[in-house]
């Protein structure tokens, strides 16, 4: 699914929400998918506990790397997953390339 960019909702919200001139603020990552239902987030943290690397979840889950490393900062940062052996990387990339901690 194609996400457009409407000018029409990036006026509205840079009205009510943002403090920036109109037409002077910038809007991150309109092209990144931020929805995950329950169960995927739930095993985007099994994953995540196994040690996967980023790039294996998005092949998982038929993402981009990018939405696989926002949910990842969503969830920790939530408490949900904690820092793991390999960090983004994940075990198994890090073990390959001799990381340690």
């Amino acid at each position: 699914m194609a996400i457009v960019r409407d000018d029409h909702v990036v006026k509205s919200m840079e009205t009510r929400y943002l403090t920036y001139a109109p037409g002077e603020s910038y809007i991150a990552c309109q092209d990144v998918d931020f929805g995950w239902t329950m169960k995927k987030t739930l095993e985007f943290e099994k994953l995540w506990r196994k040690g996967k690397t980023l790039h294996e979840m998005s092949k998982h889950f038929r993402r981009p790397p990018v939405e696989i490393l926002m949910i990842a900062v969503d969830r920790a940062m939530l408490g949900h997953i904690e820092e793991r052996e390999g960090g983004l990387l994940g075990e198994c990339l890090s073990k390959a390339l001799g990381h340690t901690r």
